[in-house]
Order: C-alpha cells, then sequence, then structure tokens
C-alpha cells in the first residue's frame, strides 16, 4: 500500500492501531477503534490471586479478522538478509505490512525506553538506503499520540530481530471495500458498555466495573507489603494494557456515531488518569496511609461513570 494512501488514526492498542491504518485505506469505517470493538476487545477483567489486570484487546484484532474473512499472513525468519529481501519484495508489490518490534529498541519516542522486553507492531510503507519509513498509529505517550516519518533502517532491523523478524501480511482486502458496518458498530458499542456495567466474577476472575473495584480493594491492604516494581507495573498495565485505553476506543467511537457524551466521558477518562498518577505518588512516597481515599476516590469514579454509562445506553437503545 502507497504510504499516500496511509490515514494514520489514533489508536489505542498497537496492533488494532496499524490494521486500522490498513483497512482504513479501502473503508473508513475500520479505525484500529472499530477493530477493537468488533473484535469484542472492550472486556476489563483483573485476577485477584495473581494481582494481574488486563483486557482482550490484542486477541481482539484476530477475532475481528477471523470474524471478517480477512486473509492474512504470519511471518518469521531466522536470516536477517532473508527478512529484508522479503520486506522489501512486499513493499514493490504494494502489500500491506505489518512488523512486530522489540518495544524497547525504538527511539522515535523516549516513552519506548519503559517498554522493557514488550513488543510494539508498526505498519512499514518503504525501505530507502538507510532509512524506512513507517506509521505508528499507537505511541504509548501519556496522552497517546501517533508517529509519521523517516527512521533508521538499522534501528528497525535491530528491534525487528527481538521478534524473530516478525510480520503480518494483509491479503485481498477488497471484500471490505464497500460493506456498511455502522449498525455492527453500534450494537458492539451498547454491549461493550452493558457487559462493563454487569461486571461479575468467577473463581477470584473479576469483569468489568468489578475488576477496578477489587484490584483497588486489594491494594487497600497489601499496598505497604507489595514492592514498588509491583505496583509500577500495576500502573503500566492500566495504562496501557486495556482499561484507560478501552475508554479511549469508547470515547473516540461515542464520536464517530455522534451520540453526544463523548465530552463527559472524556472528564470520567481524565478522572481515571488522575488515580493512576496518584497510585504512582503513592507508591514512590510509600504512603499507605493515603489509600483508603484513593480507593474512595475509585469507587466515586465507578458510580459517576456507571451512570452516565446508564444514560448513553437509555439515549442509543431509545
Amino acid at each position: 500500500m502507497n504510504s499516500e494512501a496511509i490515514k494514520c488514526i489514533q489508536g489505542y492498542e498497537c496492533l488494532s492501531a496499524s490494521l486500522g491504518n490498513c483497512l482504513s485505506a479501502v473503508n473508513d469505517q475500520l479505525s484500529g477503534n472499530a477493530i477493537i470493538l468488533l473484535g469484542g476487545g472492550i472486556r476489563t477483567y483483573y485476577d485477584s490471586s495473581e494481582m494481574v489486570i488486563g483486557s482482550d484487546m490484542y486477541d481482539s484484532n484476530y477475532v475481528f479478522l477471523k470474524n471478517m474473512g480477512i486473509d492474512y499472513s504470519i511471518n518469521q525468519y531466522t536470516d536477517e538478509d532473508e527478512a529484508l529481501d522479503n520486506l522489501t519484495s512486499s513493499l514493490k508489490s504494494n502489500k500491506s505490512m505489518i512488523l512486530k518490534l522489540g518495544a524497547g529498541m525504538l527511539d522515535y519516542n523516549r516513552i519506548f525506553k519503559q517498554a522493557g522486553d514488550s513488543c510494539h507492531c508498526i505498519n512499514i510503507f518503504d525501505v530507502n538506503g538507510d532509512e524506512c519509513y513507517i506509521v505508528d498509529g499507537f505511541v504509548p505517550t501519556k496522552e497517546p499520540s501517533v508517529y509519521t516519518g523517516w527512521v533508521s533502517k538499522n534501528m528497525i532491523m535491530e528491534a525487528w530481530k527481538k521478534t524473530s523478524f516478525e510480520s503480518i501480511v494483509l491479503n485481498d482486502l477488497e471484500k471490505i471495500k464497500n460493506y456498511d458496518y455502522t449498525e455492527e458498530i453500534k450494537r458492539a458499542f451498547i454491549k461493550a458498555i452493558k457487559d462493563y456495567m454487569l461486571g461479575g466474577n468467577d473463581n477470584q476472575i473479576y469483569l468489568g466495573k468489578d475488576a477496578i473495584d477489587r484490584l483497588f480493594s486489594d491494594l487497600l491492604v497489601s499496598f505497604e507489603k507489595l514492592p514498588v516494581e509491583k505496583l509500577v507495573y500495576l500502573n503500566y498495565q492500566l495504562k496501557i494494557y486495556g482499561f484507560i485505553s478501552q475508554k479511549w476506543v469508547l470515547h473516540d467511537i461515542m464520536s464517530i456515531l455522534g451520540i453526544g457524551f463523548a465530552d463527559e466521558y472524556q472528564k470520567i477518562i481524565m478522572n481515571w488518569n488522575t488515580i493512576c498518577s496518584l497510585l504512582l505518588k503513592y507508591t514512590f512516597g510509600k504512603r499507605e496511609n493515603k489509600m483508603q481515599s484513593l480507593y474512595d476516590k475509585v469507587k466515586e469514579c465507578i458510580q459517576n461513570e456507571n451512570e452516565l454509562l446508564e444514560k448513553i445506553v437509555n439515549t442509543s437503545c431509545g
């Protein structure tokens, strides 16, 4: 796909953002946010036994591709020259290419220095001499951002090597060109909100609003005992691995559907961001005496969000 055809759309999970940048050039309804929604990725869960909070955002990409019958291939290589040859030949054939990279090796934003061994997906559109032209629809800065432009080919190759030169190639996108996804997106949007409000738990796995409530309830009683590294990682999970990102997806879908509550919901997201920032602040200050007041803020935010989501459902279904 020619880089001039690409519209870099802000996403909130790297693979869906990369897929959305390719698919939206064929059907503008298929942003990364729509892909997550249609793939069932708006699901927050918390494992109380392990103190891990996560989401189905990443897996929803493959659910979406399967459900929509979109043909794709995943390739890996052991030899760098073979990987580069395949990349350049695929680009010359105008194929839609997504590279899976070692995030800690990326240098076009300093946020990646915090990524450790995690992976990150980008679109690549050209290789010219010592440079590559990339599009990154989800740079996980404090306020998520995007990046497009030329970067060092050596940097990309070193980061690509970390994943055994893994790439995803999309094929035969014409089938999605004229399909209208409006009603499917709206149904998935309402279902995601209802599921979040419903919550629930099964064998120490908590869902939706109950997941975030239980996490901070656990933190209230165990904060003093937990190592700083665990608390920092929990904060990272909240902000990057789904909880906050899912809310931004819903916010952007609200705006697209014209539902009318996007500004109010953005205030809710900002409140959750503040809670995450306070958690980090108290972590480094070891101010366990502040955890009750933080948990009170969590309960208040859950209630305010639930009331707003009820209004959204009632308005959208009315």
